[in-house]
This record gives structure tokens, C-alpha cells and sequence, in this order.
């Protein structure tokens, strides 16, 4: 048998103390502040639920040697209505650090605090103004949908993990996560709205889904791979932040800032305009891929960055770097690119082009399929080193070359014209094959084209 005092008229002003080891359920109701002094629920097996509800005043504990022990689940409202769906009128506190669930833990009201001794399990939580909730001893996990006005905190033992990322929640502030002592291991949170990343450090994983903009106010150092879903919404993570794994992101226009630790760049697929920046090199994982519907920028200055997946780069590709490699599934659009050391450029099955100044120190390769053409026709490119045109199979089609400094030609074959422009001497160090004209022009230059070549069209020099 439990105990039932569930009518909200009750008028209960004084300590409520509750002694339930009968297995039965426990309900309380009050129409002013419920103070709780040891509530107590035993001899179930587990099963007792306790509800507590007032529709005026708020719910909170006598002092820290009272405790709540509730092995089921355990519901605590103050609304104006005293149900969960109600509109919240006071605050609800369980701070103590000695409190059990062994259930989950179901609140509304405006402040809301909830402490577990061990695993945390959030059920159907309201809070209009702000919502903390701890595990001292464990992590935290949600089977009901969490919905704050105001900012969110969450704190778990060191080692452990939050999870509030299965439900549907709102979190309309800030929201944040961290641990009593040491370092949490991973968190993943869903939000319907936009999303504030407050500082954070995990050793493992995080997992961000939003119905709005993500962005960061502190630095975010995760030791293992991160994933920020935003569709449709921009992605903006430009703190001192640290990801050691792998970086998965989706949303619009998307901006992200790496140091310390080499950057992997997982799945991306950005809808807007993707920008990284990173102090330290870039890569990509695995057979991961990027696809950008606007303009990728990466920069790294003095590091290597190597994107050389299957990766869909519709708008221009501008990138910073020491050596730099960069591949795209179809045609490659290059943007003003700085290289201090190489630049390799590689279009599986479309045409390279630009639309801003290569800057090159070393050397310059540029790779298409059979029958492409490379166009590279920005007047202040620098392409200190060799510059190679390369077919991946057949034949390139035509080439065109812009170059402020002197141009060494290595072997080509083309199945189209050659339009070179230098602003030093133009020579060759292999044999050229042209199928159609060749146009050579060097402005008070030496021009010195002495392979074994094979000018099929008409040369201009």
C-alpha cells in the first residue's frame, strides 16, 4: 500500500518527512511551498514512484541532511495547475548531494536543481528561468524532453559521460557541461533551437544536433572526434578550440578554428560557405568527404593541409599553407591560394580553373581526367617552382598558363592548344606534344623550346 496526499489543496506547511517501505507508491500535493525534509521510499523491489507537486511557493529540501531516496521514478511540479504540462509558478530544489533516483527525474518549475549521488536520468523537464543538474558519482542521461529559457548546466563525475541528445529538447540560452572533478568523457546534446557551446573539455567525443545556428562562447578541447549537425543553419566554432579527432559538420555557412592538435576534417556538408583555419596541419579522414555548395577557404599558414578525398567543391577553393594538396570529385575552382612550399591540384573528372592568384614557392602540379582543360589565367600568379600538368589517363585537353615569374615547361601532351604567358624566360625540360596551337608569349624574355616537341597546330611566339 503507498501513501496518497495528491490533492493540491492540501495545506502542508511544515517539514514533509516520508517513511515508505511498504513497496507502495508516494504522491504528495500542496497548494503552497513544499519542504521536504528525508523522504524515503523502500521494500518494492525498485518499482515506488514519488510525486510531488505544489501549485504555488516553491519545492526544495529542509537542509543538506535531508534526502530523497526514491529507487522508481520520481516527479516534482510546481505549476499553476500541478500537473507537468502546467505553467511553472515556483522553483524547485534538489541540491542535496546524498539524494538516490533510481529512477528518472521528472520536474517543472521555474529554477529548477537536481542532484543524484549516482546516474542521473532527466525525465520531462521544464524550467522557465534556468536548469542545473549533477551526478555526483556517475553521468547523466535524459528519457524525457528538457526545455530551459534559461542557461543550462550540466555536471557529471570525472570519466563519465552526458547524454542529452535523444530527445527533441529546447534549450533557449546557453548551455553547458562539465565535471565536478577531472574531465568528462563524452557528451552529445539536441537542441531544437539555436545552440551556445559554453567552454568545454571532454577525453572523448562530442555530439551536437541543432534546429538553429551553433556557435561557441568558450573554447571547446575534445579528445575525441566531434559532430555538429546544424541543416540549414549556420555552424560558427572560431574560439581557441582543440579537436584531436576527427570533425564532422553540417549546416550552412560553416567556420571553424583549430589549435594545438593537427586538424582531421571528418564528413562535411556545408551548404553555404565552409572557412577553416587551423595552426596546426590539416587532413581529412578516412575516405570521409567534403561537400561545399559555396566557397571553401582553409588556412593554416606554415602547416601542411591535405584534402584529398572524393570531395565536392562547387565554389572557388582557397587555401594557406606550407605544402598543399586538394582534390575534387568533379572540376576544381581555385581561389587566391598561398603554397610556401607545393601545390597539388587535382580534378578527377572535370576542369581546373581560378578565380584568384596562385602563390607558389615550390613546385606546382595540376592533375585532370582525359580531355579536360586547366585554365589558369589569373595575371599575379606565382609559380616560383616547376609547374607539371599531368593527365590522370589519356591526354588533357588545353592549357593555359598565367605566370608573373619564368615558366619551365615539363613534358606535356595535349589534345588541345597551349597558351602560355611569362613574365621571365620560357623553356622547356620535356618533350611537348600539342594537338592543336601553341602560344608562347615572354615579353622581352628569351624563349627556349628545344625537346624533341611536336607542334601540331600553328605556333605563336
Amino acid at each position: 500500500m503507498g501513501i496518497n496526499l495528491g490533492n493540491n489543496n492540501n495545506n502542508l506547511q511544515g517539514t514533509i518527512t516520508v517513511t515508505q517501505s511498504g513497496g507502495g507508491n508516494v504522491a504528495i500535493g500542496n497548494n503552497n511551498s513544499s519542504v521536504l525534509g528525508n523522504i524515503g521510499l523502500s521494500g518494492g523491489g525498485g518499482a515506488q514512484t514519488l510525486t510531488v507537486t505544489s501549485t504555488s511557493g516553491s519545492i526544495y529540501q529542509f537542509n543538506n541532511a535531508n534526502v530523497i531516496t526514491a529507487p522508481g521514478a520520481a516527479s516534482f511540479f510546481v505549476t499553476a495547475n500541478g500537473l507537468a504540462t502546467g505553467t511553472p509558478v515556483g522553483a524547485v530544489i534538489l541540491n542535496n548531494a546524498l539524494n538516490s533516483f533510481g529512477g528518472s527525474v521528472s520536474a517543472a518549475g521555474t529554477r529548477v536543481v537536481i542532484r543524484d549521488s549516482g546516474a542521473l536520468n532527466l525525465g520531462t523537464v521544464t524550467a522557465s528561468t534556468s536548469l542545473v543538474a549533477t551526478s555526483g558519482g556517475a553521468g547523466i542521461t535524459q528519457s524525457g524532453v528538457i526545455s530551459s529559457t534559461g542557461a543550462a548546466s550540466f555536471a557529471a563525475a570525472n570519466g563519465f559521460s552526458i547524454d542529452v541528445g535523444t530527445q527533441a529538447n529546447t534549450f533557449s540560452s546557453t548551455v553547458s557541461f562539465a565535471a565536478l572533478s577531472g574531465t568528462l568523457a563524452d557528451v552529445s546534446v539536441r537542441d531544437t533551437t539555436a545552440l551556445d557551446l559554453q567552454a568545454m573539455t571532454l577525453t572523448g567525443n562530442l555530439t551536437a544536433i541543432s534546429g538553429g545556428a551553433v556557435t561557441d562562447s568558450g573554447a571547446l578541447v575534445i579528445g575525441g572526434t566531434t559532430s555538429v549537425s546544424a541543416p540549414g543553419a549556420n555552424i560558427t566554432l572560431d574560439n581557441a578550440n582543440q579537436f584531436t579527432g576527427a570533425v564532422s559538420l553540417t549546416g550552412a555557412n560553416v567556420t571553424l578554428n583549430n589549435t594545438v592538435s593537427s586538424l582531421v576534417m571528418g564528413t562535411g556538408s556545408v551548404s553555404g560557405n565552409l572557412a577553416v583555419t587551423s595552426t596546426t596541419a590539416v587532413t581529412q579522414s578516412g575516405v570521409t568527404t567534403l561537400t561545399v555548395a559555396g566557397t571553401t577557404s582553409f588556412s593554416a599558414v606554415g602547416q601542411n593541409i591535405t584534402l584529398n578525398n572524393g570531395n565536392q567543391f562547387a565554389g572557388a577553393v582557397s587555401l594557406t599553407g606550407a605544402n598543399v594538396a586538394v582534390t575534387d570529385a568533379s572540376g576544381l575552382i581555385l581561389g587566391p591560394t598561398t603554397a610556401t612550399g607545393t601545390l597539388a591540384a587535382t580534378a578527377t573528372t572535370g576542369n581546373i580553373s581560378q578565380t584568384g592568384a596562385l602563390n607558389v614557392t615550390g613546385a606546382s602540379t595540376f592533375t585532370g581526367a582525359n580531355g579536360v582543360s586547366i585554365t589558369l589565367d589569373q595575371s599575379a600568379n606565382v609559380l616560383t617552382g616547376i609547374v607539371s600538368f599531368v593527365a590522370s589517363a589519356g591526354n588533357l585537353g588545353s592549357v593555359t598558363l598565367v605566370d608573373t615569374t619564368a615558366v619551365d615547361l615539363q613534358a606535356l601532351t595535349l589534345s588541345g592548344n597551349l597558351a602560355i604567358t611569362s613574365g621571365g624566360l620560357a623553356t622547356d625540360s620535356g618533350v611537348l606534344t600539342i594537338g592543336g596551337t601553341t602560344t608562347i608569349s615572354a615579353v622581352g624574355q628569351n624563349i627556349t623550346l628545344d625537346s624533341a616537341n611536336q607542334f601540331t597546330g600553328a605556333v605563336s611566339l
